[in-house]
């Protein structure tokens, strides 16, 4: 017996937008595939992704979330062995769809499709209406050479634990993100991250574990827009010199500073002005992020001024160092 078929692409423009609507990811997914005319169709309903991760191990998976459904999918993309392997157009891709409420998920297959690495990530892209890209590399099999001629401008890439100081150098030095750069401190020899990295003119730097080696002048050499570590090195002196050089004109670009002590550090403010703003009306002041979220200050905050007189706040939120900077496109 032969399933009814649905004539869906000669349904009214509205109608088939409303139909689209009511179907999966998966579905989609797979309707977009067949051709042209249905590709244009599912861009048309304007389905979001949170994000389109590529992630590289031993093999390469994308993965991408939709809040409205809950469904994740991973794909699992299968470039043969070696030790160092190079990217090609995969043999097998093997994806999985991830339900809500522990329902049961599904495997789906694909077997000798004409799409390379970028070709996949730009048809997601394209079909889930999202722009950015997340890297992550882990434990690494594949030649950086290789990722370098397939990846084209990542938008955040985040290198954990690779096994290899020499391919991070390598990536680092090839593949730099165009908005983040999340690093686990032990991705770098005696955990000390270089300083032409910390120099990169990007929008975030993350430092994950506890930098081993990361004091006043690492700091002045971060050249992010916003910076957040987890710092064991760093001292209370340190960060009253800091405060000093900012007002004096250092870190210009820096929007927002976080870091995490190990402990309780104290840190005062010898020999630097500020103006005390009480919890009550600190708790009131919205900062704009350089995403455009909107974040209000926590406890009391401490008003300094900048020689050219922007102002910056500092918040000290159980040992945790907040430092905000209220350039005119900050102030919510």
């Amino acid at each position: 017996m032969v399933a009814p078929s649905f004539p869906l692409l000669e349904l009214p423009s509205d109608e088939i937008i409303r139909t689209l609507r009511l179907i999966n990811p998966v579905q989609l997914l797979n309707l977009s595939l067949l051709s042209k005319r249905a590709k244009s169709t599912v861009i048309s309903c304007k389905l979001k992704a949170n994000r389109i991760g590529i992630y590289f191990g031993n093999e390469i998976k994308i993965d991408f979330h939709f809040p409205s459904s809950g469904i994740y999918l991973k794909f699992s993309m299968d470039h043969g062995t070696g030790t160092r392997k190079i990217i090609q157009k995969p043999m097998r891709i093997s994806y999985f769809e991830v339900r809500p409420c522990g329902n049961p998920g599904r495997w789906f297959r694909w077997i000798n499709f004409e799409y390379g690495l970028m070709d996949w990530v730009d048809h997601f892209k394209c079909v889930f209406n999202q722009k950015d890209t997340f890297v992550e590399f882990g434990r690494n099999t594949f030649d950086s050479n290789s990722i370098y001629e397939n990846l084209k401008d990542p938008t955040i890439i985040h290198i954990g634990t690779t096994g290899s100081y020499e391919f991070n150098r390598q990536v680092l030095k090839s593949i730099l993100p165009t908005k983040e750069l999340h690093l686990d401190t032990k991705a770098f020899e005696n955990w000390r991250v270089p300083e032409t990295i910390l120099m990169q003119n990007i929008d975030r730097l993350e430092l994950n574990n506890r930098v081993r080696y990361f004091k006043l002048n690492e700091l002045l050499c971060t050249n992010s827009k916003e910076v957040v570590l987890y710092s064991g090195t760093l001292t209370g002196k340190d960060m009253n010199n800091f405060l000093k050089l900012w007002k004096a004109g250092s870190n210009s670009r820096l929007e927002k500073l976080f870091i995490e002590f190990p402990d309780r550090e104290i840190y005062d403010f010898k020999g630097i002005d500020y103006k005390l703003v009480p919890a009550e009306e600190n708790q009131q002041r919205a900062f704009k992020s350089r995403s455009g979220e909107t974040e209000f200050l926590s406890g009391e905050g401490k008003d300094i001024c900048r020689f050219d007189g922007i102002r910056g706040t500092v918040c000290d939120n159980d040992g945790h160092f907040y430092f905000y900077v209220w350039h005119d496109h900050c102030i919510g």
